[in-house]
């Protein structure tokens, strides 16, 4: 049996489903830099606008930050029938920072984002592989997240490449994302670390482990 995650694998080895569990996460695309895109003070976050992913606790996490030279983009739509793009717009009109957060809808060019931003965001509780987190960190971006089940702890070293926050612990969350919005020197050097740590999901090195699976059976 193939897990996508270490967690996964722990749930299929308690309920006993096979004895003989292999971990391969999802392959990451390498997103290259682009000598056109400079960066900018982006928080970024990337998802459907559903209530799993939580951008209203991003939006007020932002907003208790209060930093007036970032801005917080989100990039995603409405999906499976929940508007949360009309409530979402309302909580950033009525906190008055609607100049600094932007919900940019579905975008064709994610990758741009991505290479404008200094830092991802990601406030899901629920994953199966967050493939979003490893495109930001093929980007050069730390990132900071909820440790939900399931994935992002299997991308993120914690204090290396980003920060893995308890679920809801809005506080903790704050403060990881303003001491990083304060320490460029930080953030670099987590971007680095970040495109080197995510090189072992790379499409060949993910390849490779599912023909050495099928090469053994």
């Amino acid at each position: 049996m193939i897990a996508q995650t270490e967690k996964a694998k722990e749930i299929y080895q308690k309920a006993n489903l096979n004895r003989n569990i292999v971990v391969i996460g999802n392959p990451i695309r390498d997103i290259k830099q682009r000598i056109n895109i400079e960066k900018e003070h982006i928080i970024l976050s990337v998802g459907r606008l559903i209530n799993t992913k939580h951008f209203d606790r991003l939006i007020d996490v932002f907003a208790r930050i209060n930093k007036p030279d970032w801005r917080l983009i989100i990039v995603g739509g409405d999906a499976i029938k929940q508007k949360n793009s009309i409530a979402l717009q309302q909580k950033i009109d009525d906190l008055g920072i609607a100049k600094n957060i932007i919900l940019a809808g579905n975008q064709k060019d994610v990758e741009e984002y991505l290479l404008r931003a200094e830092i991802f965001a990601f406030t899901s509780s629920s994953e199966g592989f967050p493939n979003v987190i490893g495109e930001a960190m093929s980007a050069g971006l730390p990132v900071v997240a909820y440790d939900c089940v399931a994935g992002p702890s299997d991308m993120i070293v914690e204090g290396r490449n980003g920060y893995l926050i308890p679920l809801f612990d809005d506080k903790m969350f704050e403060d990881r994302l303003r001491y990083l919005m304060e320490n460029e020197a930080e953030r670099q050097r987590m971007g680095v670390y970040a495109r080197e740590r995510i090189l072992r999901f790379s499409v060949e090195s993910i390849g490779e482990q599912y023909y050495k699976i099928f090469k053994n059976v």
